[in-house]
């Protein structure tokens, strides 16, 4: 039977490992005087900080992730405090007295072990980049406990070849570091329908030279890389010319220009239509939309083909102009307006970058699009400095010219040997590398209570045969992917009892928990946190059992009654998950009906100890039906 995989995650409480934090970035237009701080938690074993300057809050910031970007009084020394919260009090970790410069932003990384902390301050002034650098700054900060005392990281260009080397110890921070950014672009060809006869002879540039262009579909889409001549500094265009190719059913098509400015202070032009398909008596109002206020534009500056343009009119004192276009009657060709580059210039005399509008001349006529994005594709590698042994590595990513970023390593709790990760730190927030190849692992847990054993298969591939009933297999080393997955009864592999399909994250730990009756079978898929809290114990739950619609869990230090206190969860429904986060103790847990203090099962007592991470599975009875079981243990990877 098939099923539909909508596990409902109830979130009580988390202050495990999480993705990304927000970072709003700050406000270089704040009000004088200011300057910023923001606090980065890479404590391994801590768990929720709080973060004060002076009396002033700075956020509470879980394990790997920082916290917003807070504009606070410079030029006076200030006592920064981290704490923590045991026992319902806050306890200082740790203190340094920090004095903000004005209109300077610091970075606080907060990292070693709740028993020996430490502080890496990294400084950054806010200044502006000169409007033509084509440089990029990093600082790169070691956080990471398990890892080497001293990496060496290889930030590679992809494209160049060229490689910058950074040596940083354990617990510092390097200077900002200058990465040169490549003044390459991609240049794409998309084509409303796929064409044929179409080479690089076909294309015209400017100022630069064009790679091979290549084709991956058939002829839809081309793709080549731009580099402008060196020390150029102009207008640069790439044009492709009516009629020099055409589409599979020999309709030649209509050519296309792109120009790109050659820096910040060149007026760019866009023209645009309210039609490009005008049937016979049809007219198109055009507009040419300037980047800023220009001057000595007028009609001369217009090439018009396949009709005619009345003339332009502006209602804005320069920035946008408009004209009605009529084509030629009958005219069963090629229509086009043309701006040429260098036509008009704003007001300090800088000549513009122009434009070109095609319009299709029937249905039939394939059409050109160019279009063009930055490609400055990076690879960074962090290697053991003393052993040469490669630690993580990044993938490709893209570096924005004129940016200024925190790169921080720090540990990983997931199943790749390397036990270290990389996150990105600018004015946008905090950033995962998305191409990073970390190992993922997955195991397989059968609570199907009706079922003697079953079979499990991923992407088609057999990886748990006659698994019984609670019982699991060791993690597999799984590929970051999204899988099909199939569960049939064991050795009956036409005897279908579900088919889904579950995302497996690179760099963790994850469990498939197979549950349900009958023709309701439904996977709850798990991601695993292996993160120690060194103070604090964690349990994750996890509701299993179909046969109990809702329930309320209790967990209760010895001596105390569920009559005198509320659930630590209520109205819990089968497929739940979650996590909590509690004081070392040995509690009595307890289940009842949802919102009544009718006891389902337990007591089960469970000695919860700081440092170590537990699992809560509630479960139906084999067979089925009532009351609950309650299973506590220790969870750690096989």
């Amino acid at each position: 039977m098939k099923a539909t995989f909508t596990a409902i995650i109830v979130l009580w409480s988390i202050l495990g490992l999480t993705g990304c934090g927000s970072d709003p970035g700050f406000d270089k237009n704040a009000p004088a005087p200011s300057g910023f701080v923001r606090v980065v938690n890479a404590v391994t074993d801590s768990s929720l900080l709080v973060a004060e300057f002076g009396k002033q809050s700075l956020g509470q910031i879980n394990y790997g992730e920082v916290g917003s970007t807070t504009s606070v009084i410079p030029g006076i020394s200030r006592e920064t405090t981290i704490s923590f919260i045991e026992q319902n009090e806050l306890t200082a970790l740790i203190s340094i007295d920090l004095l903000v410069p004005q209109n300077g932003v610091i970075t606080l990384v907060v990292v070693g072990t709740m028993a020996a902390p430490d502080i890496i301050l990294v400084n950054q002034k806010l200044e502006e980049f000169p409007e033509d650098a084509n440089e990029a700054e990093f600082a790169f900060i070691h956080a990471a406990s398990m890892a080497p005392d001293q990496l060496e990281l290889s930030l590679s260009n992809n494209q160049t070849g060229t490689e910058t080397i950074v040596n940083v110890a354990k617990y510092t921070s390097s200077a900002y570091v200058p990465v040169v950014t490549s003044g390459t672009f991609v240049v794409t060809f998309s084509f409303s329908a796929a064409v044929t006869d179409f080479t690089d002879e076909d294309i015209v540039v400017s100022n630069g030279t064009l790679d091979s262009i290549s084709s991956s579909d058939g002829g839809l889409t081309y793709t080549a890389t731009y580099t402008p001549l060196e020390d150029f500094s102009g207008n640069t265009s790439i044009a492709v010319a009516n009629d020099t190719y055409m589409d599979n059913q020999g309709n030649l098509g209509v050519g296309e220009t792109l120009t790109a400015q050659a820096n910040s202070d060149t007026p760019r032009l866009t023209i645009s239509a309210s039609g490009a398909d005008l049937a016979a008596g049809e007219t198109a109002a055009i507009t040419f939309t300037f980047s800023e206020t220009v001057s000595g534009f007028t009609d001369d500056d217009i090439a018009v083909s396949g009709g005619t343009l009345d003339a332009i009119t502006t209602a804005d004192e320069g920035q946008s102009y408009t004209a009605t276009f009529s084509p030629t009657a009958e005219l069963n060709g090629n229509r086009a307006i043309t701006v040429a580059n260098d036509t008009f210039t704003d007001s300090d005399d800088n000549n513009g970058t122009g434009d070109f509008l095609a319009f299709q001349a029937s249905l039939d006529t394939p059409t050109l699009t160019i279009g063009s994005s930055t490609n400055n594709p990076y690879n960074l590698l962090a290697s053991n400095a003393a052993e040469m042994e490669s630690l993580w590595q990044s993938g490709t990513f893209q570096i924005t010219p004129q940016s200024r970023s925190l790169i921080i390593f720090l540990d990983h709790y997931g199943p790749d040997v390397g036990k270290m990760r990389g996150l990105l730190i600018n004015s946008a927030g905090m950033l995962t590398f998305p191409e990073e190849n970390l190992q993922a692992e997955l195991r397989l847990i059968n609570l199907i209570p009706d079922q003697t054993a079953v079979d499990i298969y991923l992407d088609d591939q057999l990886l748990a045969e006659d698994l019984l009933f609670t019982d699991q297999t060791a993690y597999l080393p799984t590929e970051a992917n999204e899988y099909p997955v199939k569960i049939t009864v064991a050795d009956d592999p036409e005897n279908i009892l579900l088919e889904d399909a579950v995302f497996i994250f690179s760099g963790e730990y994850h469990s498939l928990y197979v549950t349900g009756l009958a023709d309701a079978i439904n996977p709850i898929l798990l991601t695993e946190n292996y993160r120690i809290i060194s103070r604090q114990a964690q349990l994750s739950i996890i509701q299993s059992a179909p046969s109990t619609e809702l329930l309320d869990v209790y967990l209760v230090k010895q001596g105390e009654s569920i009559s005198d206190v509320n659930p630590n969860g209520n109205n819990i429904s089968p497929r739940t998950i979650a996590r909590l986060t509690l004081e070392p103790e040995s509690y009595d847990i307890t289940l009842t009906a949802s919102e009544d203090k009718t006891v389902l099962a337990g007591p089960e007592t469970a000695l919860l100890e700081a440092g170590h991470i537990y699992r809560l599975l509630i479960r139906d009875p084999a067979a089925g039906g009532s009351p609950p079981v309650i299973v506590i243990d220790e969870d750690l990877p096989e």
